[in-house]
């Protein structure tokens, strides 16, 4: 092999080899990060619940049943599921406390009645 030959097989490397710099360089621009796409994914999300729980809200002060949130990603859906679970937790505790207030309240009338009817006993 003479040195022309070795020069020409060279350049014609190198010149593959910036191509394929080129091409990698180009794929590297175009996808993101697994991380991005998952942050991306987390956004869209908590806009699509955002949105459901604006109309839901909506609807709901209407007295028209909320939508069903079954059209929204899996991963809003699974959010939203459990944070309707927690919210109806919630929902029955402030209804226990609010028949508790109300049984206080029915005690303490009673037993205002009783005191303008006089019905304590002194002790003297």
């Amino acid at each position: 092999m003479n040195i022309d030959l070795i020069a020409k097989r060279c350049d014609y490397r190198i010149r593959q080899m910036e191509k394929e710099v080129e091409h990698r360089v180009k794929k590297l621009r175009s996808e993101k990060p697994v991380s991005v796409v998952a942050a991306e994914r987390a956004v869209s999300a908590i806009k699509e619940m955002d949105s459901w729980e604006t109309s839901s809200l909506l609807l709901q002060l209407r007295g028209i049943p909320p939508k069903s949130f079954s059209a929204m990603s899996e991963e809003a859906e699974e959010v939203m599921s459990e944070r309707l679970k927690e919210k109806q937790q919630i929902v029955d505790r402030i209804r226990e406390i609010e028949v508790q207030v109300r049984g206080c309240i029915e005690l303490a009338e009673e037993t205002k009645r009783g005191i303008l009817r006089g019905d304590q006993v002194r002790i003297g």
